[in-house]
């Protein structure tokens, strides 16, 4: 097993969150131009920090047919990122690790410092073309997607507690990876969306089915939660996948925003390329005469807009009404999912703790009022502005599962 040098180590180890951590910004900052070394790897390209954490990668790239055959007799090997300029999809064994992290990419980060990856490869990423990649598949449990601070880490460690449950929160292969390639990596508005054709269908199913192999005998199903901008997806998700059902959590964008101030976000790193203009549905010139708040609203609104707009029957839920009483009834609602009274009392442990303090040493405070003090006046009416019609449509939206 190889373990990264100490060099490595120290530049991931800044990725470390805990209840302690913030990363304050003022909201005329350009919180993109951050120097790297101060960015937690949860926003950086997820690519990056894969290859530096598993230097061995570049040394280990196989063809297709031998990547395919490696991968039907080890069912523990996972898709761990996809580099979109060299197109390479790597793969890594995670062993029987038990999902437990608030972010895969710091599953990654674990495993690889503690010298727990047993092999790791690259292949073209074309792997994903294939016809019946793999034997047998399984099919996600059920996908959540989200506007962001707004209680999906939650949601997905609690699951991720229960007997018989995984969940992959955020798959490091997807954000700057698989999106990024099958979109040209946003650099013409024309192909900003992916096609909805056979090809990107079959490309990220065969994905999914990668991750969702059964690499413990204990984790009966898997529950995936993406990156807050992956809503914008929605649609296709929901086309590859039509019977996993899919819940939407939103929460006051006020409160979010004033959360990602205190410490970034993915969107605020984009803000210097081509994507921005795809998460906030702006052009260049508009967005140049935004700051980092309204920057934000922007995505936010627009994120609610597709998600108002999806063809995919998804479940809604706001952050005010998702409390441990309500939890299995948000569970069934959402998932059809009736967990034993084992298994429930196993993640309503999680609303104890601070869901992004992987430790779980951090007690748990709601600080939503202390969120709200932190913006002035003028930056909540811009917020407003852009945010308040489709926010309002969410509050009303029949999907609700807490009304």
């Amino acid at each position: 097993m190889h373990k990264p040098d100490a060099q490595v180590a120290a530049i991931s180890a800044t990725g470390h969150s805990d209840g302690e951590h913030h990363n304050p910004t003022d909201a005329h900052t350009n919180t993109a131009a951050t120097a790297q070394s101060e960015v937690p790897i949860f926003a950086l390209p997820e690519h990056q920090v894969i290859e530096a954490l598993l230097p061995q990668l570049a040394a280990n790239v196989l063809d297709v047919d031998s990547a395919r055959q490696r991968l039907r007799d080890n069912p523990q090997l996972v898709p761990v990122a996809l580099n979109p300029h060299s197109g390479l999809l790597h793969f890594a064994d995670l062993g029987d690790h038990r999902y437990q992290e608030w972010q895969h990419i710091y599953t990654m980060q674990q495993l690889a410092l503690a010298g727990g990856i047993a092999s790791a490869f690259s292949v073209a990423a074309e792997l994903l073309d294939g016809e019946a990649l793999l034997p047998d598949v399984r099919s996600p449990r059920g996908f959540i997607l989200h506007v962001s601070r707004c209680g999906s880490t939650l949601l997905g460690k609690a699951l991720a507690r229960a007997d018989g449950l995984a969940v992959i929160n955020q798959p490091a292969v997807l954000q700057h990876g698989f999106w990024a390639w099958i979109s040209d990596n946003w650099q013409r508005q024309s192909s900003w969306e992916p096609q909805h054709d056979a090809r990107n269908q079959r490309r990220f199913r065969n994905l999914m089915h990668l991750l969702c192999r059964q690499r413990r005998p204990d984790e009966q199903q898997v529950f995936i939660k993406f990156i807050s901008w992956n809503t914008l997806y929605a649609d296709f998700i929901h086309a590859c996948f039509p019977a996993t059902p899919m819940l939407y959590m939103y929460r006051d964008p006020v409160e979010v925003i004033a959360s990602v101030q205190r410490e970034t976000t993915a969107i605020l790193l984009a803000r210097q390329s081509a994507q921005a203009m795809f998460l906030s549905n702006m052009d260049a010139a508009t967005l140049a005469a935004m700051d980092d708040v309204e920057y934000l609203a922007a995505c936010y609104a627009h994120g609610f807009a597709r998600i108002l707009d999806t063809t995919a029957a998804a479940k809604m839920l706001n952050y005010a009404g998702f409390k441990p009483d309500t939890f299995a009834r948000v569970l069934a609602a959402a998932f059809a999912l009736e967990p034993t009274a084992e298994q429930l009392q196993q993640m309503l442990q999680q609303f104890q703790v601070y869901s992004k303090d992987d430790q779980n040493q951090t007690t748990f405070k709601d600080d939503s009022e202390r969120k709200r003090s932190a913006l002035s006046a003028a930056q909540i009416d811009r917020i407003r502005q852009h945010c308040e019609p489709g926010w309002q449509q969410l509050l009303a939206h029949p999907h609700n599962i807490i009304a």
